[in-house]
């Protein structure tokens, strides 16, 4: 059982720290950058660099039975480097971090907000969870560039 998830990132173009000595690394991914009406100036017309990242979460989930099973993730993350949401932290709809610790347990990467003290012990079950939670991750991104460009079109309107 499979999934892949394409997806934009939409962020605020990265600003350049040149206190670090290492070269930048460089994203095999495409990105657009644009110019977006920023919501707090929006009177006075102000304008922010925003970058649109291509992206994609992918799941493999296989095995031979319902007992000897293995689960794989890739998620491309190169537009982690920018803020998310103009700087807010990303929660899921419980209110949990999206990423970390949640009551001293570590969360599934491949699930998000899976506690590692409630597995899920069959395959089918773990890959729909998996699928529903990317899904919502997804969903997320894909609103926040609509409501963005939505915004910026009003704006400019």
């Amino acid at each position: 059982m499979e999934f892949h998830l394409p997806f934009f990132a939409l962020r605020k173009y990265p600003q350049p720290n040149h206190s670090r000595n290492k070269p930048p690394i460089q994203s095999m991914r495409k990105w657009t950058d644009i110019l977006l009406t920023d919501e707090e100036t929006s009177v006075s017309g102000g304008q922010e660099v925003y970058r649109i990242y291509e992206a994609q979460a992918s799941c493999v989930v296989y095995g031979h039975d319902e007992w000897q099973w293995t689960a794989c993730a890739f998620l491309d993350n190169a537009y982690e480097s920018g803020n998310l949401y103009d700087g807010g932290d990303f929660h899921d709809d419980d209110g949990e971090d999206a990423v970390g610790q949640i009551d001293g347990y570590d969360d599934d990467p491949i699930a998000t907000g899976l506690h590692a003290s409630k597995p899920i012990w069959r395959p089918r079950q773990y890959f729909t969870k998996a699928l529903e939670v990317n899904i919502k991750e997804v969903s997320q991104e894909w609103h926040e560039l609509i409501r963005k460009m939505e915004c910026d079109i009003t704006a400019y309107v």
